[in-house]
């Protein structure tokens, strides 16, 4: 048996998945062939969305340095549509980079907006090195700052981003593009990938000295891609006593 392990790494975070292919896997002679429906393939290209924008996130931000900013507007105030929303917040970086660059420190940011089919119109961002002081000045609206604190695990912000924007699409009843906006100077996150030989498809998760499991963002099952088994399990870095370097013994 045959599978492929892609180990991902960004910042503390680092995520494996087990996963057969096409190319690589046992094959049942005769077999059906399974191709996913529309509603199974969407639900793939959501979870790749996912990946990639936290893989973003866990990367480049982090606790305590960070936040989750909310922008409005005063009732009234608002633009009418998302394309006046995204000068709005264009604007606003226009505005604070001057500041990041008198401090000597990088502006990195993601942001997505979200219009509700109430009317409600917000922007959620994702800022470096926030100062509530500066972002006040630089916004006209009404702010909300929420300091990361979840060990570098942004996935569940990530899956938010991607609800709102969805929100937004189905608001205004048109496809937006990208469902999120970043600056352009945002690490990737480093991936691996190894061919795996065994004579099973391990499903057994290990515990690994200097890191412990994320359990709320396991998941396994039968892919509805390829009719196989698959495993996703993910690990973070313990504090800081282990540095930023620390090696993830092999499987």
């Amino acid at each position: 048996m045959t599978y492929i392990r892609r180990t991902r790494r960004a910042g503390r975070v680092v995520e494996i998945t087990n996963y057969f292919s096409g190319r690589y896997g046992h094959h049942e002679k005769n077999g059906p062939k399974i191709l996913p429906t529309g509603e199974a393939a969407q639900r793939a290209y959501q979870r790749k969305q996912e990946r990639e924008l936290r893989g973003l996130m866990n990367a480049n931000f982090a606790d305590r340095v960070d936040a989750l900013l909310t922008l409005e507007w005063r009732w009234g105030e608002a633009p009418q549509t998302s394309g006046e929303m995204k000068k709005a917040v264009q604007k606003f970086v226009r505005d604070i980079r001057p500041l990041y660059k008198a401090r000597g420190q990088p502006l990195k940011y993601i942001y997505t907006m979200e219009v509700g089919p109430r009317g409600g119109r917000h922007i959620h961002m994702m800022l470096s090195g926030t100062k509530a002081e500066e972002i006040a000045r630089a916004w006209p609206g009404i702010i909300h700052v929420n300091p990361l604190w979840s060990d570098g695990q942004y996935a569940d912000i990530a899956a938010y981003f991607l609800k709102y924007s969805l929100t937004t699409e189905e608001t205004e009843g048109r496809k937006l593009g990208r469902r999120w906006n970043a600056s352009h100077n945002l690490e990737k996150p480093k991936d691996k990938i190894e061919i795996v030989g065994a004579k099973t498809f391990r499903q057994k998760i290990r515990e690994k000295k200097g890191f412990y499991i994320d359990k709320a963002h396991m998941r396994s099952g039968v892919s509805e891609e390829t009719g196989r088994p698959y495993l996703e399990y993910t690990y973070i870095r313990l504090g800081d006593r282990y540095g930023p370097d620390t090696d993830l013994p092999v499987e």
